[in-house]
């Protein structure tokens, strides 16, 4: 079950939504926009299914036949446009939202379509939603997902209530994942610091066994590379192509290594991501410059970029392997 008290944060966007639910001022179109993990989606469920609730008011009820359809996510009148090809194309928002708009609900009052991702709706794909967006049966709901409002046309966008989804303390999503998802502080800690405000990249990695494995895969890496070998290089690649899906969240945490290096390095330690190793880092950081380590995480970034240019992953890895050996 989820409800708008279940949502951790965006205070002020929830009083929006509750509020217009309760006095009857429910816009046709919104668009949430924030980074991924951040908590869209979570946001338009949750306003979906208290729109739906037969008992009516500012939250769902979770006993209603339309609550427990929509806890299952088997609500006929709450739809997630879902895309055929890498983008949504043009025939999938015609099908799923314009032809289907047009078919009264089946139980509720309104008709909600969530949109994700929709900066990767492609022109034509946009066009064809604007004629829902411009003149909507009067119980049409479109929710468009985004992390870049940039992408969406202003013809779009000049019919649609904007909502910026903020980051979130490090300590709000600490307490949800101890609370929530029974993890240690330790571990809700490294989840929370991590995923840098998004609350729903969190809960991602809380339930993900490979984040775990990639956490400890990082920490030994890290914690040898003074005296690693050419082989031991090797191994590590060959593990990491074991959830090669992770890489970028393994370089992340590399970056937040030499990051905690630096803090130590500083006297600041207690904000550093690896609590647990801090005698490793300390002892790393007495032996390196501030210029050496900030090298470090230079080439890091390099190989972000290389990551999002889609360069062979084992290439980039063994590329910095090496850079860091001889940086830091």
């Amino acid at each position: 079950m989820y409800n708008f008290k279940d949502i951790v944060g965006q205070e002020s966007i929830k009083e929006y939504l509750q509020n217009a639910i309760v006095q009857e001022k429910v816009s046709h179109a919104y668009v949430f926009v924030g980074d991924e993990g951040s908590g869209k989606k979570m946001m338009a469920r949750t306003f979906a299914k208290a729109l739906m609730c037969k008992k009516g008011g500012k939250n769902a009820c979770d006993v209603c036949s339309s609550c427990i359809q929509a806890n299952t996510n088997n609500h006929p009148d709450i739809k997630t446009l879902v895309k055929s090809k890498q983008a949504p194309t043009i025939n999938d928002v015609r099908t799923q939202v314009v032809s289907d708009s047009q078919i009264k609900p089946f139980e509720s009052n309104y008709k909600v379509y969530i949109i994700p991702e929709a900066h990767l709706l492609r022109e034509d794909a946009q066009n064809a939603l604007l004629k829902t967006i411009e003149e909507p049966p009067e119980y049409v709901v479109v929710i468009l997902l985004t992390n870049n409002v940039n992408s969406l046309l202003p013809t779009i966008l000049s019919r649609c209530v904007e909502l910026n989804f903020k980051p979130i303390r490090k300590d709000m999503i600490e307490k949800y994942l101890m609370d929530n998802c029974g993890m240690p502080d330790y571990a809700a800690s490294i989840n929370a610091a991590f995923a840098n405000g998004k609350i729903g990249l969190a809960i991602k990695y809380s339930t993900i066994e490979e984040f775990v494995n990639i956490k400890e895969d990082v920490i030994k890496f890290m914690s040898n590379i003074d005296r690693s070998s050419m082989i031991d290089d090797i191994n590590n690649i060959s593990k990491v192509m074991e959830y090669k899906e992770y890489v970028k969240e393994y370089i992340d945490l590399i970056l937040w290594w030499l990051r905690d290096m630096l803090l130590i390095k500083s006297s600041d330690s207690e904000d550093i991501l690896f609590k647990g190793e801090y005698d490793i880092i300390k002892e790393q950081a007495s032996m390196r410059s501030y210029e050496a380590i900030n090298r470090a995480i230079d080439e890091v970034e390099v190989a972000k970029k290389r990551l999002k240019s889609n360069v062979n992953i084992e290439i980039i890895l063994e590329m910095l392997f090496v850079a860091l050996k001889k940086k830091i």
